[in-house]
């Protein structure tokens, strides 16, 4: 994968993320090298709230290392056989992954047909084609918008943040769900963020912006009248 992870100071910047390398797009962009120096400041100058989620809330929408997925659209391409392999079988994510997608190594999937590829279509994330290798990829954030490999399944909205904390060498089971399902679990995760950021705010009384004047970053605490 391309990329870093920081959870301090970015450049001056308050930042919490991963910071993309993206290979494919950007042209004065390149992988981290041994012996790059990356510049940061050290977060404790500027004070944040934080707030600790109980682990039995996160536990309850998700299953460790189980991803979900709604079997289609071109899953009849597939065999019996073939769907069995991938339900029950571990998946690894390779070193080839990145942003756009995550490259599996597992049981081969052959489709019915001598070919996998088929008239290009839209691709969301989450869709998982299967290239005439029989490997499947997953869609990942940056993923393109048509796709011209079949699409065994495509991984359930809620189960996408999970997928993304994944990393190469990680195992990966798929667990069969419905439509039915997907839609009530991602409203239950909906529900729960609704509900930490309500909480957020009662404690924070009041919002925090961080300005940058030259050369100089100022913390800002503005009380919001009810």
């Amino acid at each position: 994968m391309q990329g870093v992870f920081v959870r301090e100071w970015w450049h001056k910047r308050p930042v919490s993320f991963w910071q993309p390398f993206n290979l494919h797009t950007n042209k004065h962009r390149r992988k981290l090298q041994k012996g790059d120096a990356l510049s940061i400041r050290e977060l404790s100058a500027f004070p944040i709230p934080s707030m600790k989620v109980d682990p039995s809330i996160v536990s309850s929408i998700y299953s460790e290392r189980k991803i979900r997925v709604i079997l289609g659209p071109e899953s009849k391409m597939f065999s019996r056989r073939d769907i069995d392999r991938f339900l029950f079988s571990p998946y690894y994510i390779t070193t080839q992954s990145d942003r756009m997608g995550y490259r599996l190594k597992g049981p081969l999937l052959n489709s019915k047909r001598r070919s996998h590829d088929i008239v290009s279509n839209g691709i969301v994330t989450g869709a998982i084609q299967v290239p005439a290798n029989g490997q499947p990829i997953m869609m990942m954030a940056e993923h393109q918008t048509v796709g011209g490999y079949a699409k065994i399944a495509t991984v359930i909205s809620t189960d996408i943040p999970l997928l993304a904390q994944m990393k190469p060498g990680d195992e990966i089971y798929f667990e069969r769900t419905t439509l039915e399902k997907a839609q009530k679990s991602y409203k239950q995760m909906q529900d729960i963020l609704e509900l930490l950021e309500n909480e957020s705010r009662k404690r924070q009384k009041g919002k925090v912006f961080f300005v940058e004047i030259g050369e100089k970053t100022y913390r800002m605490k503005i009380h919001l009248k009810k």
